[in-house]
């Protein structure tokens, strides 16, 4: 006949060895979960920046071969927003709205290594100015939209990138980069970022993407950049 008392707990070294086993399985694993969820957001980023170049290309298609404008006088047409018909995903995705509150940003422009309450309300990802120029209207000979036949170098020219700019004592994405005082002086603000992961997430002009190392980009910063 079956009794309790024939049955035996586990003594104090049994339940210390168990906890001691789930303590390491717990360090090897909560690592390795935590890198793939890091590694998932900078693929869903450079996905992003990969329908982003979508869109530019048939932007640039639509206008007689001709680049958006970074915007008019930083008040209206913006780059971001002269974009948003030509993006497949904003299609589906329609806006979200920024930080939880406030004003709608197109799905695409949202960067996942962002923390939510830190996105910009145009854009995460920074337009290189030296590409796609700001026309101010009040200057004696505003910019015009830049052609793309006029550069020699579209598969070496980041067009946009992972930026950020400092806005009252925090960091949140930035929709362009001073990219004349980047390739000046190694930094500017706005400007490029890797977000604290060592990794600047880069749009071609000629559509492709790629992750470059924060000191690669610093060093080539000019090549990069700068339109040939």
């Amino acid at each position: 006949m079956f009794s309790f008392r024939n049955c035996r707990g586990f003594t104090l070294v049994e339940m210390l060895s168990v906890i001691a086993v789930v303590g390491i399985l717990a360090a090897i694993i909560i690592p390795v979960v935590s890198g793939v969820r890091e590694r998932a957001k900078e693929g869903a980023s450079l996905a992003n920046l990969r329908q982003i170049g979508a869109g530019l290309s048939l932007y640039v298609n639509d206008n007689n071969g001709e680049l958006p404008l970074l915007s008019v006088d930083y008040a209206n047409q913006y780059w971001s927003r002269s974009l948003m018909p030509y993006l497949e995903s904003n299609k589906v995705e329609g806006e979200r709205f920024v930080n939880g509150s406030g004003g709608a940003l197109g799905a695409v422009f949202m960067d996942p290594l962002v923390e939510d309450g830190n996105h910009h309300s145009l854009s995460d990802y920074g337009a290189n100015t030296y590409v796609i120029r700001q026309r101010n209207t009040n200057s004696s000979n505003p910019a015009s939209n830049r052609k793309v036949s006029t550069i020699d170098n579209p598969e070496n020219l980041v067009s946009v990138m992972s930026a950020e700019t400092n806005y009252n004592g925090r960091k949140i994405g930035a929709w362009y980069a001073g990219a004349s005082t980047y390739v000046a002086t190694g930094s500017s603000n706005p400007g490029p970022s890797d977000r604290g992961r060592g990794l600047i997430q880069a749009l071609f002009l000629d559509g492709h993407v790629q992750s470059i190392p924060t000191e690669e980009f610093r060093e080539n910063r000019e090549s990069l950049l700068v339109p040939q």
